[in-house]
């Protein structure tokens, strides 16, 4: 090396916004050199709104997220690692909500409140739409009893048909383990399967063996029952 060359800086950038006497956004950029060369390449950067974007200086997100993970090329995304030898103690992901708007304070969440989601989304050429989703939400009476530790919840998957970008629900499990597929609406029972279309709709359950020495022992349903009543098909 015969000169000093660039091998990291961080850089303050004015930020998208108005600039003035009394408004100055701005921003803060980070950089480092790769192997094989002495070119800076941006790495992360922290947006005038508080946002930490990682593999890109411009914001792609949906909402207000404050994390924004971009790759180009080659399989992007987060890992999380840990390194433990108690049964129990794996990687975490965490969808804490409280019911207040301020930070640091608790407010009880209610019935229906939506506690965190996981979407999936495509670009259309445009922009990324809503493909499918996973929603984590109460599902009854919070502290019920004066019970504090009392957070009934359910998951909710959601999909968006074909030539649609409106998501609709298509399978929940309930805080009582009822699993109801097309239908939020839940009766007796733990499986419960509704028509997709209210309209001349059909339901169907189906059972494929797919193995080329299939016989008619190898394709049934069990009905077992610890009182000795076997069941019935209605």
């Amino acid at each position: 090396v015969s000169a000093f060359q660039d091998a990291v800086q961080i850089r303050a950038f004015a930020g998208t916004g108005t600039q003035s006497a009394t408004s100055m956004p701005g921003d803060l950029a980070f950089y480092t050199t790769p192997d094989g060369s002495i070119t800076l390449s941006e790495r992360m950067r922290i947006n005038n709104t508080g946002a930490v974007l990682i593999g890109a200086a411009a914001a792609y997100k949906a909402n207000a997220q404050l994390l924004e993970v971009n790759k180009s090329a080659d399989i992007g995304g987060i890992q999380m690692n840990n390194w433990s030898a108690t049964a129990s103690q794996g990687a975490n992901l965490v969808f804490a909500r409280s019911k207040s708007a301020t930070i640091g304070t608790h407010t009880a969440v209610i019935d229906a409140d939506s506690l965190g989601y996981l979407t999936f989304m495509g670009s259309n050429g445009t922009s990324f739409i809503n493909s499918s989703r996973i929603m984590g939400e109460i599902d009854g009476e919070v502290g019920t009893a004066g019970d504090t530790t009392d957070m009934p919840g359910r998951l909710v998957f959601l999909t968006t048909p074909d030539g649609s970008s409106v998501l609709s629900e298509r399978m929940r499990i309930t805080s009582a383990g009822i699993v109801s597929i097309s239908s939020a609406t839940q009766n007796t029972g733990q499986l419960q399967v509704f028509a997709a279309d209210a309209v001349d709709a059909a339901v169907e359950i189906r059972i494929n063996a797919t193995k080329a020495n299939v016989t008619a022992t190898d394709i049934f349903m069990n009905f077992d029952s610890t009182t000795g009543t076997e069941g019935t098909i209605a």
